[in-house]
């Protein structure tokens, strides 16, 4: 690794990724990031209204693109780095 690139061998599983329910999207999403007051919201098990369900459904697809995403992967990391 040199201060300015890095190379890596991936590989994304998007079968698995699919087969993930909304709970485990959000919790892999949290680990990496706050999340919304939506997504902290439907950790706690507290009730969504119907349009917040609405939205916080369309932050679950996002989150699940992102999360099998090499760039937003590379983008984490390098966020990482830089710190």
């Amino acid at each position: 690794v040199m201060s300015n690139h890095t190379h890596l061998v991936l590989y994304v599983d998007d079968k698995k990724v699919n087969r993930l329910n909304d709970k485990a999207i959000i919790i892999r999403w949290h680990k990496l990031c706050k999340g919304t007051v939506l997504t902290q919201k439907y950790i706690q098990s507290e009730k969504l209204s119907k349009a917040e369900l609405i939205f916080f459904n369309q932050t679950v697809k996002e989150y699940r693109e992102r999360l099998s995403s090499i760039s937003w992967f590379m983008r984490l990391l390098n966020e990482g780095i830089a710190r």
